[in-house]
């Protein structure tokens, strides 16, 4: 076995890590990284994980089991015996993160398959999107958890104001980026977001189904209920592919999947229009374009801001000339009641119903 494994910055971010009931079971889960073979796996007995990880710490077995038991809830590890009845940890998404992983070079996993009971797990089905905000005007967070629970508690040590809950709906890392993506204008540190209209004005989309997750709409597809297909994560448009591999042949290769990820994330758009404009204007810089994908991602996501800002806009005028006219017809009426706290607007009435009506 290798003298050591490689510790991804992504460790930082992981929701699953954050997930786990203490600073004492993130400490063991990282420090046991080192000791895992070029499958994953160590040894899952308690008694030899104190040998191996922790000689000089005190962590009795009980200590480790609590953790061993953490983890697997959480979905980070698999825990479960070998044909040999030996105890096993498995980290199922290990080879991802270590770069440069050599198993020909290493010596044979001394762990086999599974082969007695699994003990139980949180199924990675149980994730769900979270959309929380810090008291009645404070920022929104948009994370991922196996345990909203246990995840609200955790966030809560770290913030004054009281955390409601604005909502959840089903998805895991890759619906929860693609929802950042679309408010990264809003972003603030790390996942929370300012507490703007247009966030508010998303998360409710999400949560009433009119904008759905790439995870909904493929659960949905298999169930065959697409009942508005023009908001889902559909299929691109071969039309619309050719057209842009036309302009942009160095994304013959993805375009498909690139396609459908910006009209997840920036429905709506006009995107030949867009990549013709991108393409002109690099052109008329002298601009060389190393990477088109990137460049293209930008503008749509530029023309989505501007196109939700004006619509935030637009119903921010309505919402002030209906408040306007709310407050015109108070005054009217209670100058015609003959409130004596009522200041007249007007010398005539016709006059009065003018304003009333926005006319003057």
């Amino acid at each position: 076995m290798a003298r050591g494994r490689m510790l991804s910055t992504s460790i930082s971010l992981s929701e699953q890590m954050a997930d786990l009931a203490s600073d004492t079971h993130r400490l063991l889960a990282t420090w046991m990284l080192a000791h895992l073979d070029a499958t994953g796996r160590c040894t899952g007995s308690p008694r030899q994980l104190c040998a191996l990880v922790t000689p000089l710490l005190p962590v009795d077995p009980g200590g480790w089991q609590a953790a061993l038991d953490d983890m697997a809830r959480g979905g980070l590890v698999r825990c479960y015996q070998d044909a040999d009845g030996q105890p096993v940890v498995q980290w199922p998404r290990f080879a991802e993160h270590q770069t440069g992983l050599r198993p020909d070079r290493e010596a044979p996993s001394k762990f086999g398959e599974e082969a007695g009971s699994t003990p139980p797990q949180r199924a990675v089905s149980d994730a769900v999107i979270y959309f929380l905000q810090a008291g009645e005007n404070g920022p929104v967070k948009i994370g991922v958890t196996v345990d909203l629970e246990r995840r609200i508690t955790q966030l809560q040590t770290g913030c004054s104001a009281p955390l409601r809950v604005l909502g959840t709906i089903p998805g895991g890392r890759t619906e929860e980026a693609a929802i950042h993506r679309r408010l990264a204008s809003f972003a603030m540190e790390g996942e929370w977001l300012r507490p703007d209209p247009s966030v508010f004005s998303h998360v409710e989309d999400l949560l009433s189904g009119r904008v759905r997750t790439s995870q909904d709409v493929s659960a949905r597809a298999r169930a065959g209920a697409l009942d508005f297909p023009s908001l889902l994560l559909a299929s691109p448009d071969p039309d619309l592919s050719a057209q842009l591999v036309a302009l942009w042949p160095e994304l013959r290769r993805d375009v498909d999947g690139l396609l459908s990820e910006w009209t997840s994330a920036y429905p709506g758009l006009d995107y030949v229009q867009l990549a013709k404009e991108a393409r002109a204007k690099a052109r008329a810089g002298g601009t060389k374009v190393d990477r088109p994908a990137a460049l293209l991602g930008r503008w749509y996501q530029r023309a989505w801001q501007e196109k939700r800002q004006a619509t935030d806009t637009a119903h921010m005028e309505a919402h002030q000339k209906r408040k306007r006219e709310q407050e015109a017809e108070r005054r009217l009426a209670e100058q015609l009641a003959g409130s004596k706290d009522a200041r007249p607007i007007g010398a005539d009435i016709s006059r009065l119903l003018a304003v009333v009506k926005g006319t003057t």
